[in-house]
């Protein structure tokens, strides 16, 4: 009682700096990761790393502090994040606290392969249609039959048209018109419902956006890491 609900958006990628580099001058220097609340578009958590980390390094430590962080101040409803975090030990990291979840998918061939088999497709708008199917992973990590999104985008009939063509079938005439965004989740919500969960995401760029260009979060290094995050942390606070 008394606890407000609220979905954690992770995000990262968008505030790859260059600057001080001691062992390779002029590559990216930091690669922050930032934890966002869907209502109240707080951020609440953020670790600096170094510029060569991918995307998913540390995601399972830094959710679980995020989630200590908010322990009994906030009620985490789902988690939401993007394609970069697509790691099994992050989703059964997840499954393993009940979250609810829904993460972006990168197009591997595997993925492409899978899609182009779909026979049925709702439209949900003009241009746009939806589908969904199981899939599981052949590596002996992915233990189980998972519930995948996917959304297709007719190029021709939409001004921007969002995701990403199948580079695997890129010959096909069919295919070469439409681009697909992929999504693994948890919920057994209607498969148009997850997909507009997902896209409230979009709003973290404008979150990203604020702070780059009203608090300089980006274009600045210090010649210690630990003192570049700390200069990070001060202007998110």
């Amino acid at each position: 009682s008394g606890l407000t609900k609220d979905v954690v958006l992770l995000k990262c990628g968008d505030l790859i700096s260059l600057g001080y580099n001691s062992k390779k001058n002029g590559r990216h220097s930091h690669h922050p990761i930032l934890a966002f609340l869907n209502q109240s578009k707080y951020i609440v958590n953020l670790w600096n790393r170094e510029g060569s980390a991918s995307s998913g390094n540390g995601i399972v430590e830094f959710t679980k502090q995020t989630i200590n962080r908010l322990s009994g101040k906030i009620k985490i409803s789902g988690v939401v994040a993007d394609t970069g975090y697509y790691k099994i030990d992050f989703v059964k990291y997840l499954e393993s606290m009940d979250l609810p979840y829904i993460i972006g998918v990168p197009l591997y061939q595997t993925l492409q392969s899978r899609i182009v088999l779909i026979k049925e497709w709702k439209a949900v708008s003009q241009g746009i249609a939806i589908s969904e199917f199981n899939f599981i992973h052949k590596d002996e990590k992915w233990d189980q039959d998972r519930r995948y999104i996917v959304v297709r985008q007719e190029i021709d009939k939409l001004k921007e048209p969002k995701g990403k063509q199948l580079k695997l079938f890129k010959e096909d005439e069919l295919l070469s018109k439409y681009k697909y965004g992929c999504y693994i989740t948890s919920s057994n919500d209607e498969a148009e419902n997850i997909w507009q969960q997902y896209r409230l995401r979009a709003d973290d760029e404008n979150r990203i956006k604020e702070n780059k260009m009203d608090f300089a979060l980006e274009g600045f290094s210090l010649d210690g890491f630990y003192a570049t995050e700390t200069a990070m942390l001060l202007r998110i606070l």
